[in-house]
């Protein structure tokens, strides 16, 4: 079971000046308690223990209405500092170190993983933190000669 479950239908709260807002709910199986997060992009997120009855959820919020109300404020006087897109991926990135450039393509993937080819039969497949370490130990050249210009790793 993943630890965190959406189940897709918004809670909504009116605020005390009137304003409604709606909020997204998460039951997490790792949760103990309840937990309030406002931010600029998601607004409100609740992530409450898995099982705990959604009215519950309501009264929660309710209870806390004139603080997420001050923090929506918060949120709202800084708002034009935050850019409306979200900022461009990489298509590249330079490694002199390595006297290397690597082109970067994105892929819907269910996990977050890294790969990387050079111009030779090469592939590599990791998470970012394995790929970079590995390269910064050894070099992706030598990674891909020593596989004989194949390697996948998990």
């Amino acid at each position: 079971m993943p630890a965190l479950i959406d189940d897709g239908a918004p809670g909504s709260l009116v605020l005390p000046d009137g304003r409604s807002i709606e909020f997204a709910i998460r039951y997490s199986t790792r949760a103990r308690s309840a937990r309030l997060r406002v931010g600029a992009r998601e607004g409100l997120v609740v992530v409450v223990p898995a099982g705990l009855q959604r009215e519950r959820v309501q009264q929660l919020v309710a209870s806390k209405r004139d603080w997420i109300a001050s923090k929506l404020d918060e949120i709202a006087a800084i708002r034009h500092l935050i850019p409306q897109v979200a900022p461009a991926h990489p298509q590249a990135f330079d490694l002199p170190a390595l006297a290397e450039t690597w082109r970067v393509e994105y892929h819907e993937a269910r996990r977050a993983t890294v790969g990387a080819r050079t111009d030779q039969q090469f592939s590599f497949q990791t998470s970012a933190k394995r790929l970079l370490a590995e390269v910064g130990t050894r070099g992706l050249a030598d990674l891909g000669d020593e596989a004989g210009g194949r390697l996948r790793i998990f």
